[in-house]
């Protein structure tokens, strides 16, 4: 019996799964990242100034992260791919959502990763993907809240979000 699916919906669901951990690119290496972050910025703060030895082997480290990234199996996968960048699309897309409401804005969704119940490809070749979801509201002049649904195209190369947010 396998995890249940934090957010599902139609299309692609995206939930957590364990094959993932031994998979690169995903939950592990972001792990693997800040840790190396974390070690090289108590290193700085206490003095100890990199050596060009040390350098090299952050470039190297950081080199074999962003190959790991951009594997060829996780990016013919639409569910691997869109786990794999959802943190920092959920960010971008969140900003672009939140900016569109003229008054404010709620999020209705209990946890943080729900907002986005689906995935799917927008321009597979490009790597670019499509996260959709219904968990906001706006408030209008009035005061009242709207339901809304939205659509976030995030391409993960410029790490750029654009969002579509209607009535739902």
């Amino acid at each position: 019996m396998g995890a249940p699916p934090l957010i599902g919906g139609n299309g692609v669901m995206l939930r957590p799964d364990l094959r993932l951990a031994k998979q690169p690119g995903t939950l592990f290496s972001v792990l693997l990242l800040t840790a190396v972050i974390a070690i090289g910025f108590i290193a700085v703060m206490e003095g100890d100034r990199p050596s060009k030895e040390r350098s090299a082997k952050w470039a190297a480290a950081k080199a074999a992260i962003e190959a790991e990234e951009t594997s060829v199996p996780c990016r013919q996968d639409t569910t691997c791919w869109a786990d794999q960048h959802f943190l920092r699309a959920a960010r971008a897309c969140n900003l672009s959502v939140e900016n569109q409401a003229q008054y404010t804005h709620k999020w209705t969704s209990r946890w943080p990763g729900n907002c986005y119940s689906a995935a799917t490809w927008l321009d597979q070749d490009a790597g670019v993907i499509t996260y959709s979801g219904r968990s906001l509201q706006f408030q209008n002049q009035y005061g009242a809240w709207r339901n809304m649904g939205y659509f976030c195209h995030y391409d993960p190369s410029s790490q750029l979000a654009i969002a579509d947010v209607a009535p739902s």
